[in-house]
């Protein structure tokens, strides 16, 4: 299967990413799933602070870091190809996600995240994922234990929750969907009023944080 990068988005362009990697940190932390920004090339922009023990134990071996590199690129060349958010179970029997992040005619980015299993088949898919990774008895039972579960409802959900939050904070942290009257204004007066804007963004996004908190 070709699992390269398609010509079907936009290119990405450089986009300010401290406001964004901190938004995406929060967001994460919130949801409890991680979340990573790529460039429709395939290229890491925000890395997520929060991927599984499984992940990282994945990674540590050769075949499996290969295996990760290969997942993300699939689920990135899909949304890069469709336009449209994409659901795969990778060689663990985690599933992860892709969303596309259409920003304006030059500039689109994509969001991955999940890594997580579906509640109900979470220890037979776990069982399953790991056992050709050459795990011994002991780390396969150390990493059962805090592998990540969600309802199997919240795979389709959970993406919509992000593209519906996620895209307007980075809307203002891109001039080209920035208001018309802006085009006029000089970039050094430009930048500063698109933090602000994306500051006041973040700091609403914190307020919903702890009202969604209070009611969970």
């Amino acid at each position: 299967m070709d699992n390269s990068i398609k010509p079907g988005l936009p290119q990405s362009e450089p986009l300010e990413l401290a406001l964004w990697s901190e938004f995406q940190d929060e967001l994460s932390k919130l949801l409890e799933i991680p979340i990573s920004l790529y460039d429709v090339t395939g290229v890491l922009l925000a890395e997520s602070r929060g991927e599984p023990s499984l992940c990282d134990a994945v990674k540590n071996k050769r075949e499996g870091r290969v295996l990760c590199s290969q997942a993300v690129a699939k689920v990135i060349a899909q949304v890069v190809e469709k336009g449209k958010t994409y659901i795969h179970k990778c060689h663990t029997n985690q599933y992860i996600f892709a969303i596309p992040a259409l920003l304006g005619a030059s500039k689109s980015f994509v969001i991955v995240g999940g890594h997580v299993y579906l509640s109900g088949n979470e220890e037979r898919d776990f069982s399953e994922g790991v056992s050709s990774l050459g795990f011994d008895p002991h780390e396969i039972q150390s990493l059962k234990s805090v592998i990540r579960t969600i309802p199997a409802k919240s795979i389709f959900t959970i993406p919509n929750i992000i593209s519906n939050m996620a895209l307007p904070f980075l809307k203002c942290l891109n001039q080209d969907t920035a208001p018309a009257f802006t085009q006029a204004i000089a970039p050094a007066v430009v930048a500063p009023m698109q933090a602000a804007i994306a500051g006041e963004s973040l700091r609403n996004f914190r307020a919903l944080e702890g009202v969604y908190r209070s009611l969970a």
